[in-house]
């Protein structure tokens, strides 16, 4: 009798178990509304959302503690533009990178202390781009990579950790219809880009780290591409994040002299986003292909080659996303709504 009491329970604790540990909440609209949103981790564990408003004005929310569901009221920085990045300087100061939305002229503002709500007077930098990316280099200098109006990418460094002064542009001698940058374990920078011809990928990795130098772009052998995204996993490898031409998740681990063999997720999307939990494992989002419903995959274990089964976020639709993790690990999905422009929230259970 006992045994089969204790089969019964171990059957009904299976039943009400989720599918998942890592269930994740209802949409939560945020009373803002935007055209592309990035989010950050800021000194004090608390995470803010940057994002372009509709009429391109440059604005931001910030939880009022870390891992907290509410937020503070939305606060304007006075500048408009086309695309923006934000990144952490060596001075735990934020630096904002936007392209403005007269002639593409690319300027630059900097926090005026940690965790500040001050930002310096913008500043331009000479140059004019279509996408902006920033990475750090191993001497604390950000770089800022571009896409300039010819379709050829370059970039700017700091002249020294935590300047407002940027070398002159160096070009690349690579061009394409957008790309992605990513560290290696080395501090090397990777730029990869989407080809003008047919969508081709293809790779230029830093000679050494900090240099600036690049070797010649390789093909990334038979790959094509829509949209891409170079992502750490917990051990510090540089993964290629793409969706293919037919609209299906692939990714490639690099490789000592490329990539490796290609590994495809039988995940389908029109857009994406990747990001890691606080066990360190990657999860996929994904803009489905029929009605942007959203949905994610995610690693069984941190760095590993296996994959959950796909699984729909709940009542979620959307058009651009973002994913961070907050101060206790539980990941942040933002995402525009399909209604207004409208953006939202969800987050691990």
């Amino acid at each position: 009798m006992k045994s089969k009491i204790t089969m019964f329970l171990g059957m009904l604790m299976l039943l009400i178990q989720p599918v998942f540990a890592d269930d994740w909440s209802r949409p939560e609209a945020m009373d803002e509304y935007a055209i592309q949103i990035q989010s950050v981790t800021n000194v004090d564990g608390t995470v803010s959302v940057f994002y372009l408003r509709p009429d391109r004005e440059l604005a931001y929310i910030k939880q009022i503690a870390p891992n907290s569901s509410d937020w503070t009221k939305s606060r304007s920085l006075d500048m408009y533009g086309n695309q923006f990045r934000i990144e952490m300087r060596s001075d735990k100061r934020f630096e904002l990178f936007i392209i403005g939305t007269l002639g593409n002229v690319v300027t630059h503002s900097v926090q005026t202390a940690p965790g500040s709500s001050d930002w310096s007077k913008e500043k331009d930098l000479g140059i004019y781009a279509s996408q902006l990316e920033v990475a750090s280099g191993p001497d604390g200098n950000l770089m800022l990579f571009f896409l300039d109006m010819g379709k050829e990418i370059g970039y700017m460094k700091q002249t020294t950790p935590d300047s407002m002064e940027y070398a002159k542009k160096k070009m690349l001698d690579v061009n394409g219809n957008s790309f992605a940058i990513g560290n290696h374990p080395d501090g090397r920078i990777e730029v990869v880009n989407i080809g003008t011809l047919g969508n081709v990928l293809y790779s230029s990795r830093e000679t050494k780290a900090g240099s600036g130098e690049f070797a010649k772009e390789k093909e990334i052998k038979g790959r094509y591409s829509r949209m891409i995204q170079l992502v750490n996993n917990a051990d510090g490898a540089l993964v290629l994040y793409y969706l293919s031409m037919d609209r299906e998740m692939v990714y490639q681990k690099a490789s000592d002299d490329g990539w490796a063999q290609h590994v495809e997720t039988d995940v389908y999307g029109n857009g994406f986003v990747v990001g890691l939990d606080g066990e360190n494992r990657a999860h996929i989002f994904v803009i489905g292909t029929l009605g942007n419903v959203l949905s994610y995959t995610r690693q069984t274990e941190a760095n590993g080659n296996e994959w959950s089964k796909e699984k729909e976020l709940k009542k979620g639709y959307g058009k651009y996303l973002s994913a961070i993790q907050n101060n206790d690990g539980k990941l942040n999905l933002f995402f525009i709504g399909m209604f207004a422009n409208e953006f939202h929230r969800v987050v691990q259970e």
